[in-house]
């Protein structure tokens, strides 16, 4: 028979796993793109697992060690380049889950530079898959709860303009954090749209605030 400390052990052990169950099941899928993910999810993947409470020394000890890996191995991600224009490109995320204001700059320089050299240059954008991103395990647990509250912080924050990045960067920042059921490459076609429609009009002086409605009912709303 199974002692009742085992099974708190097994219980608390449980908890701990969770949060890396989720990132697992995420990060496994083949139908959506995940570049975009790893940087959010690695601060998130950190933070679920040293809110969890633990009271019996198996988990306390697994706790402390999954914490000392997720540093060990994700401390410098933002500093990986492509993995963070993912997540910049990525309309859902943006800028606000990055820590390292150098990985951040280098970032949006590449983009800008691409952006300055490839003005003549217009290539298709792959039809954006419409396959329903799994979020939650199957008891609900999910590492999404907290983004909510922080999209619409930022999203009600005034955000400064990039200075010496092109309009079309620019224009992309300073819109709107789209909800995580986006579809990313969906909301980009749709900003793409925007930024097109933009350069052919001038915008009221007199309102510092644009909002654009698109073809796919998508409302964009920008702080100039």
């Amino acid at each position: 028979m199974i002692s009742a400390q085992s099974v708190l052990d097994i219980t608390e052990v449980i908890e701990v796993l969770k949060p890396l169950e989720a990132a697992t099941r995420e990060l496994c899928g083949e139908f959506y793109v995940t570049s975009s993910v790893i940087i959010p999810m690695a601060h998130l993947l950190y933070n679920k697992i040293n809110l969890t409470k633990t009271t019996t020394i198996i988990s306390s000890k697994l706790k402390v060690a999954l914490l000392e890996q997720c540093q060990k191995r994700f401390e410098f991600i933002e500093s990986v380049t492509h993995v963070a224009i993912a997540t910049i490109l990525d309309p859902r995320f943006k800028k606000i889950y990055f820590k390292l204001s150098i990985a951040l700059s280098r970032a949006l320089s590449v983009i800008s530079d691409t952006l300055k050299t490839s003005t003549d240059q217009t290539e298709s954008i792959p039809e954006p898959d419409l396959t329903d991103q799994e979020q939650n395990t199957s008891d609900g647990f999910s590492l999404w709860d907290n983004h909510n509250g922080l999209m619409q912080q930022t999203n009600q924050e005034c955000i400064e303009t990039e200075i010496g990045y092109p309009s079309e960067l620019c224009l992309y920042l300073k819109s709107n954090l789209a909800n995580l059921s986006e579809k990313p490459l969906e909301f980009l076609q749709i900003i793409f749209s925007f930024v097109i429609t933009y350069q052919y009009s001038v915008p009221n002086a007199d309102d510092p605030s644009i909002s654009y409605q698109s073809n796919h009912g998508c409302r964009l709303n920008f702080n100039l």
